[in-house]
């Protein structure tokens, strides 16, 4: 299991580090995104799209919940959970199906996706702190996502 604590300084590096992970995402991958309202979820979605290759403009799937995008190196599906009341959700629309056949699966408010006992996910829980545009991330994981640490480590200041 990896776990580590990392500081990411602005919103560019937030977007730097999205990008960095995006690029490097395979088909399956499933990153879970945990935080409060304003903590730079969606933000982060929006990084790892573009770094996964998604040209459309990535907006934030609050209402609609479940937005798929389609690039070069696969399908990117965005999803907001946060009007979502059960787990039982992303399996009710499907959506876990496109994953096992290769898409990739970002999840903004993922703890209420209870996806963890089926999939392998990146999770990732922000916090703001007191300075303007600064993130507190928390990364947990299992060994595969190993790759992920020195993005992390290139970035932050702790």
């Amino acid at each position: 299991m990896i776990v580590g604590t990392y500081i990411l300084d602005s919103l560019l590096d937030t977007e730097r580090c999205g990008e960095a992970l995006g690029a490097g995402l395979r088909p399956g991958d499933i990153v879970a995104l945990n935080g409060h309202l304003g903590a730079g979820k969606t933000t982060f979605a929006r990084s790892l799209a573009r770094g996964f290759g998604i040209t459309r403009r990535v907006t934030s799937p609050t209402f609609i919940t479940v937005k798929s995008y389609v690039g070069e190196r696969g399908t990117f599906i965005h999803c907001d959970l946060y009007r979502v009341d059960g787990p039982q959700y992303l399996r009710d629309q499907g959506v876990l199906d496109e994953v096992e056949a290769g898409a990739v699966m970002v999840i903004e408010w993922a703890e209420k996706a209870n996806l963890f006992d089926r999939a392998d996910p990146l999770v990732l829980s922000f916090e703001s702190t007191s300075k303007d545009g600064e993130r507190l991330v928390r990364c947990e994981a299992s060994g595969r996502w190993s790759w992920v640490t020195p993005v992390f480590e290139r970035l932050q200041r702790l």
